[in-house]
């Protein structure tokens, strides 16, 4: 089973979510508790101060530093107690429970008390001692300080443990509900995300379906479609989608067969228009041709026509002379007979040579 791309974006949220809770919580839970514990440490040293102070006045004045001693040594074995010391009116630490000797930071403290502050008689301070870390100093003075003072170190380390046990018991705790949330949102996404990669697979199906054959719906399908809820709802939408779908194509189908039925008829009609054209374009050209023909039959026809007059004019002209010379030659013919008889007549009387002569003559006459 894949992991659904919408769980993955719910446990980045619910993570992301979950993490500055869990921080927010913590920061607050712990500053509290630490704010609690140091009140109690507070409380506890300055009970212990206090105690020794009182009982401490005649031990001190006695000079009994034994029974001090012990007095100290029984504190100091108090719970988040770091040590306890006591010292006179000079600043001479007369009792402790350091060992094997006392810290520096703590005999320079004696003659600097600036940092100190008084809260009813009590004074507060901070330090940090090899050994020990962080410690919270709590001083209470004996006889308002002419015996001495009695100081007592609270071990902070043992509140940060606390504190960091604590925390670490709720991340725990918190974590663990977490884990509990993020198994129990799988269950419910997985409800939700399931049928809808069901519909996302189908739908890449359609894709390459061949509309044209009637497919069965699918079983998981169909079954996510018989719930009455959202998804239900959705697959109910979508396998109606896809029956319009299919009706779409088998129209789109049955209308491109038609345009292909329409685009072979459009052919045939073309070609016969076309041929017909083709006809109507010899006819044409056939009748272009004899109009020109006939055209140029007028065209003739006037050109005679306006000839006629003309040549009727010049055969007028020219047949007058002709008639003349025609009738001038048929005289002359009849005068060349007669003179040809005449001179055969007188052929005896005239000499050989000029009766030559003049028969030449009458032959270039004919």
């Amino acid at each position: 089973m894949r992991m659904s791309r919408i769980f993955r974006k719910v446990m980045v949220a619910q993570v992301l979510l979950f993490a500055v809770i869990a921080a927010t919580t913590s920061v607050i839970s712990g500053w509290d508790l630490y704010r609690y514990l140091t009140a109690q440490f507070t409380s506890k040293g300055t009970a212990i101060v206090r105690n020794i102070a009182d009982s401490g006045v005649d031990i001190l004045v006695n000079r009994d530093l034994s029974t001090l001693q012990s007095v100290v040594d029984q504190f100091a074995e108090t719970d988040g107690v770091a040590y306890v010391y006591v010292a006179d009116a000079g600043g001479t630490i007369v009792s402790h429970t350091f060992v094997p000797a006392i810290p520096t930071e703590i005999i320079s403290t004696q003659s600097h008390t600036s940092q100190q502050a008084m809260v009813r008689g009590i004074s507060i301070g901070y330090y940090t001692l090899p050994g020990l870390g962080k410690v919270q100093d709590i001083s209470s003075p004996i006889l308002q300080g002419k015996a001495g003072s009695v100081h007592v170190g609270m071990r902070m380390q043992v509140i940060h443990a606390i504190v960091w046990n604590a925390i670490g018991e709720q991340q725990t705790v918190l974590w663990g509900i977490f884990v509990i949330a993020s198994l129990v949102a799988l269950v419910f996404v997985n409800r939700i995300s399931q049928p809808l990669n069901l519909l996302s697979d189908h739908a890449k199906e359609l894709a390459s379906q061949d509309f044209s054959k009637d497919v069965a719906v699918r079983s998981d399908i169909a079954e996510v479609a018989g719930s009455n809820d959202e998804l239900g709802g959705l697959a109910k939408s979508f396998l109606l989608m896809e029956r319009t779908l299919k009706d779409y194509v088998g129209k789109l189908e049955q209308g491109a067969g038609k345009l292909e039925k329409y685009s072979q008829t459009l052919e045939l009609k073309v070609d016969e228009r076309t041929q017909q054209l083709r006809e109507r374009n010899l006819d044409l050209e056939k009748t272009l041709q004899k109009l020109k023909e006939a055209q140029n039959q007028i065209v003739m026809q006037e050109k005679l026509a306006s000839l006629g007059p003309l040549t009727a004019g010049i055969a007028h002209e020219i047949k007058n002379p002709l008639n003349f010379v025609n009738d001038f030659a048929a005289l002359s013919v009849e005068l060349t007979e007669e003179l040809r008889q005449e001179i055969d007549k007188q052929k005896e009387k005239v000499d050989g040579d000029s009766v030559g002569y003049m028969q030449g003559i009458i032959s270039d006459l004919e």
